[in-house]
């Protein structure tokens, strides 16, 4: 059951509470959005649910949406912002972003008459570009925006023809009336495929695949020390080559002299426009001999296994219980360089597990979590 579309705002005044009336917008900076509010009286307000409706038309190259992030200084306390995608209708397909309970309440702050107010960002990853509207329907079906108070008071603008700024569209008549705010041509930056980390002896060996490289300008290589603090070590230019997929590798040389245990990586993908995106983020532990990873780890249903061989050679991979006990045998054939093997866990109970890769040439092990 679809919820209201609701941004909760508690103004209270002197003695008695009065009610800001809200306007709402949608700007872009590349494939970056940006959702704004702006009061048209000064308030002050704690949301409770926010709601709201994007549209695309159903022929547009499909994408998804990176992390939200919730300005929390804009709003104290928010979090959990979630998107949905609702059916299509009228040629157009809908996404349903939802903030409501139970989310808590944003701790109440002043907000400025005129002043725009960030809530929160979001990247589009896919491809070409995309032609998007912030929407409202008359009669609320199937998509709308609403503004209410904490104790659920209506404080829009009370006119759906200024819910939105800088403009705001009218189209169709009576309870068709559709009130829309518009961005066009925004662009849809290169997606990953995939991303790894390997060790090769005291370096790291980082590959990884992309999709819709065309408009791709350039990969920033980001490191991190402690997970959290992330800089550019060297910078990788797209090929340029015409195709729609393409791999690409580096290497981070002598990781003993960064001192640490563990080393952690992003990749910020830059377009020809500008627009940005980042990568999932890889570790790898300095201290393990071994070019073999398992992502996810722990994981609930795959894990992929990823290794770097020397030669082309058949093996076999053996998962085995804490006992000793095989529990999974693939037979693989392994070319030269990185590859790729997906091991299904779902069946298995939760718990640890040893995966041995046996060769003429190999024979590693890496302990896989499975999670329930």
């Amino acid at each position: 059951m679809k919820k209201n579309l609701l941004i909760a705002f508690l103004n209270l005044g002197i003695g008695f509470i009065s009610f800001g009336q809200f306007q709402v917008s949608m700007t872009n900076v590349g494939s970056q959005l940006t959702f704004k509010v702006k009061p048209i009286v000064n308030t002050n307000a704690s949301f409770k649910v926010l709601e709201f409706f994007v549209s695309y038309p159903s022929t547009t190259p499909a994408f998804t949406y990176g992390t939200i992030v919730e300005n929390t200084t804009n709003f104290p306390g928010m979090t959990d912002f979630t998107v949905q995608a609702e059916p299509e209708a009228g040629g157009f397909k809908y996404d349903h972003f939802i903030y409501t309970a139970p989310a808590p309440v944003t701790t109440p702050k002043d907000y400025l008459a005129g002043q725009e107010y960030e809530v929160f960002t979001v990247t589009l990853i896919g491809a070409g570009t995309v032609d998007l509207a912030v929407v409202h329907k008359e009669d609320f079906k199937p998509f709308y925006l609403a503004l209410t108070n904490g104790q659920d008071a209506d404080i829009s603008t009370g006119n759906p023809a200024t819910y939105f700024y800088p403009v705001t569209l009218v189209t169709g008549t009576g309870n068709n009336t559709v009130y829309s705010q518009v961005l066009l041509n925004v662009p849809l930056p290169v997606k990953f495929l995939s991303f790894y980390a390997l060790k090769n002896g005291d370096d790291a060996r980082l590959s990884w695949t992309v999709a819709e490289d065309a408009d791709n300008k350039y990969f920033d290589i980001q490191r991190s020390t402690n997970g959290r603090d992330y800089a550019t070590f060297t910078r990788v230019n797209a090929l340029e080559n015409g195709k729609n997929i393409n791999t690409y590798e580096t290497t981070d040389a002598v990781l003993s002299k960064h001192g640490i245990k563990d080393i952690y990586y992003r990749i910020k993908q830059v377009d020809k426009s500008g627009g940005a995106v980042y990568s999932v983020i890889r570790s790898l532990n300095i201290g393990r001999s071994t070019a073999i990873s398992l992502f996810p780890n722990p994981a609930r249903s795959t894990s992929k296994l990823v290794i770097d061989v020397p030669n082309a050679t058949k093996a076999a991979i053996i998962v085995r219980d804490i006992t000793g006990k095989q529990v999974q045998l693939m037979n693989v054939q392994f070319v030269k360089g990185i590859n790729q093997k997906d091991i299904n866990v779902s069946s298995l109970p939760a718990g640890e597990y040893n995966v041995t890769i046996l060769s003429e040439s190999l024979n590693q092990t890496i302990k896989l979590s499975k999670l329930n």
